[in-house]
This record gives C-alpha cells, sequence and structure tokens, in this order.
C-alpha cells in the first residue's frame, strides 16, 4: 500500500505548513501592533485639532468682544507734547 507522500516529503509538507503558520502569526501579530500604533497618533492628533479648535473660538469670541475703533480713537487722542501744531 503506497500513500500519496514518503516520509521525507511528508516532513518537508508538515515543515513548510509550520512555517506558513509562523509566518501568518507574526504578521498578524506585527498588524495588531501597527493598527495599536496608528490608533494612539489618530488619538493625538484629535486632541490636538479639538484644542486648536477650542482656541479659535476663544481667540474669535475675544476679537468680537474687543471694541477696536474705540480703542484706537482713545489712542489717537491722547495729547502727545511733542507734535507741534502750527
Amino acid at each position: 500500500m503506497s500513500s500519496i507522500f514518503s516520509i521525507p516529503e511528508a516532513l518537508i509538507v508538515a515543515a513548510v505548513l509550520l512555517l506558513l503558520l509562523l509566518m501568518l502569526l507574526y504578521f498578524q501579530r506585527l498588524k495588531r501592533k501597527d493598527q495599536k500604533a496608528a490608533e494612539m497618533r489618530l488619538s493625538h492628533l484629535n486632541e490636538n485639532v479639538q484644542r486648536n479648535r477650542d482656541q479659535l473660538i476663544k481667540r474669535k469670541q475675544y476679537l468680537n468682544t474687543y471694541n477696536l475703533l474705540a480703542y484706537n480713537l482713545n489712542e489717537a487722542l491722547i495729547i502727545q507734547p511733542e507734535i507741534i501744531v502750527r
């Protein structure tokens, strides 16, 4: 009774299958590690974007409450003795 594989061929096939399984596990682990790193990086970037948006909103509110025209007029109307008017 002969089988499809002889003993040395069966060992080679088993070794190749084992190697493929190990490579699959290694690359799955590497993929998960990269995904975690990407998620952390994305989370950090989202936090920075939100902080910048909050800062822009705050600056816009300050600019809206700041009366630029009145401030400039008050500064312009300060008496400056070094200017001689004839």
